[in-house]
């Protein structure tokens, strides 16, 4: 039997006096290293960090207006949610554990929204701010500013939005 470990391999080879003998052959196997697809814990917090400095030197005019979209694209994701579960009354009687798994399902794409468009969502604001004050990337008056305005520009954007849908008449 012939067995073979990684980095060499074991050849067979009779000597004079009728015998074989194994002798280890050194290989050179140059596979390259994969990179990671993922940024290690460290390197994820580091990340998130200089986010956040980045959140914090914002102007106020960009940090209330990427807010007002992240809060509309927010209370869209409640307005599908709804909508297609009030569109079906029987299952919401019969079964409100599905129908509240549905809303589950489809709130969502709000959320995926505000991640794909970068708005400024308060909630990961709260995140990546004081992240960035820990490793000295900002200040206590950073972190308040992008706090305050995207919180108020969340308000104002999903209220914008429930306004739009009021005057539509859909849930009239």
């Amino acid at each position: 039997m012939l067995t073979v470990s990684l980095g060499q391999t074991v050849s067979t080879t009779a000597n004079g006096n009728g015998t074989t003998a194994a002798t280890p052959i050194q290989v050179d196997v140059n596979v390259p290293q994969p990179t990671p697809a993922l940024l290690s814990p460290a390197d994820a917090y580091m990340y998130v960090a200089k986010d956040g400095q980045k959140k914090a030197e914002m102007t106020v005019f960009k940090t209330f207006t990427m807010a007002l979209y992240a809060g509309a694209y927010i209370a869209f994701g409640g307005f599908l949610g709804h909508a297609i579960v009030n569109q079906c009354p029987g299952l919401v009687a019969s079964n409100p554990g599905l129908a509240k798994l549905l809303f589950a399902i489809l709130f969502p794409v709000g959320l995926t929204m505000n991640t794909l468009h970068g708005t400024e969502l308060f909630t990961g604001n709260t995140t990546k701010l004081p992240a960035a004050i820990f490793e000295g990337k900002t200040n206590l008056a950073g972190l308040v500013k992008n706090w305050f305005w995207s919180y108020l520009g969340n308000f104002v954007g999903s209220l914008l939005f429930v306004a739009a849908v009021v005057a539509t008449g859909i849930f009239a």
